[in-house]
């Protein structure tokens, strides 16, 4: 079972240069392929906003400083709620 705190360990980790970026996506990778089956709804939530941001940065839709900002954002989300911030020239489901 991987945890919301588990994956905030990893990601400061890789955002204090702990882990480099091949590192952080490869234990990423390894750690939630079938964390649907046992972990808690916020921790898939966090690990498919920080999958997501790997994927676009992946595809070049997201510059390395881009996705590095991108993942910090997710470290400052009020209360332990994963709040996932709209990809550079997306609308906001709000907005829909």
């Amino acid at each position: 079972m991987v945890t919301e705190s588990t994956l905030q360990q990893a990601l400061a980790s890789y955002l204090s240069g702990e882990l480099s970026l091949p590192a952080f996506d490869e234990w990423i990778a390894i750690q939630t392929w079938d964390m649907h089956r046992s972990s808690p709804e916020q921790a898939q939530k966090l690990a498919g906003a920080i999958e997501l941001r790997l994927a676009e940065y992946s595809a070049g839709h997201l510059s390395a400083e881009e996705l590095q900002s991108q993942l910090e954002s997710l470290t400052r989300q009020p209360g332990n709620q994963v709040l996932v911030a709209p990809i550079a020239g997306q609308r906001s489901p709000e907005s829909l």
